[in-house]
């Protein structure tokens, strides 16, 4: 028997309520035909068979067919108690969600738009180049070079040499422009090389590089360690950058590191030198610019072209 309310099977044919949905089963079921509520006498009876099944009418009743419960999408799950709240995403938490997202992403293209796009800062943090307001000559018709005031007399700094003396090497070493006037680097053999005012210094190497694409040709270098007191590394490095120009070197972009002429500098403190109607034979360089306290020690590589 089946419930004609909710369509589960029930077995108690004297049942008055149906077990799974608890409706009256008596009060809603159709009056019986009084034709049908015995059966003739001479209907045919059949012994039950044992094992056979109940009959049909025990199991389905045409006139109250099954109802069965509502079947829904495992995506949706089941409908929500009264006064449950649902775990789906509502619109109001997915709206949220897109905003947030599309923040971070206008944020992340921001930063990387100014990363990428900032301008660069000169490299090793070095001024601007300065060069003298005078137009060069072309080394053909450069004028002959002519002896300088001493070296020492150009002046960074007013206070002495007292930061400098404190630094192991710079203790007890001469004025540095001594040390290049000594190698051969003062007039007339080349202009003259600025120092800072009481800048001490000393030699700490010499070598020879021979040049890799003219075996006639060879470079002789100097390394003269230096130190400037009470200054920064900004300050000797814009002191280097105009004084050069002035004491007649020019300014190059190529300098022969390890005898190769067609080498680049790297950065804007290399120069070059060559007599009026002659080649280029002298260079210079500022390296190893650091500071040291309140005092800043750099090297000057010197450098002489040479015929094998």
């Amino acid at each position: 028997m089946y419930c004609p309310f909710c369509g589960l099977p029930y077995t108690d044919r004297s049942a008055t309520f149906c077990p799974h949905c608890g409706r009256g089963l008596l009060s809603e079921r159709p009056a019986v035909p009084a034709d049908a509520a015995t059966l003739p006498a001479n209907a045919p009876a059949y012994p039950p068979v044992e094992g056979a099944q109940a009959p049909i009418q025990d199991m389905y009743n045409p006139l109250y067919p099954p109802v069965y419960p509502p079947v829904y999408p495992p995506a949706f799950g089941t409908p929500l108690a009264s006064g449950a709240r649902s775990r789906a995403p509502s619109l109001r938490m997915l709206l949220g969600l897109t905003v947030i997202g599309a923040l971070l992403i206008v944020a992340g293209g921001a930063y990387f738009a100014r990363s990428y796009f900032a301008p660069q800062g000169i490299s090793r943090g070095a001024p601007p180049i300065v060069t003298s307001s005078a137009t060069p000559s072309p080394v053909a018709t450069q004028a002959p070079v002519v002896a300088a005031a001493p070296t020492d007399t150009v002046a960074v700094s007013t206070a002495v040499d007292a930061d400098c003396r404190s630094l192991s090497g710079f203790d007890s070493t001469p004025p540095a422009s001594s040390v290049a006037s000594d190698n051969g680097y003062a007039p007339p053999n080349t202009p003259t090389v600025p120092f800072p005012a009481n800048a001490p210094g000393f030699l700490s190497k010499t070598f020879t590089d021979p040049s890799p694409t003219n075996p006639q040709v060879a470079y002789h270098f100097i390394l003269l360690s230096a130190c400037a007191s009470a200054t920064d590394m900004a300050t000797v490095q814009g002191f280097y950058a105009s004084e050069m120009i002035n004491a007649g070197w020019s300014q190059t972009g190529n300098f022969p590191y390890a005898g190769d002429s067609a080498r680049l500098c790297g950065d804007p403190y290399c120069w070059n030198w060559g007599p009026a109607g002659g080649a280029t034979t002298r260079f210079a360089a500022l390296e190893a610019v650091q500071q040291a306290g309140t005092a800043v020690t750099f090297q000057l590589r010197l450098g002489t072209e040479q015929t094998q």
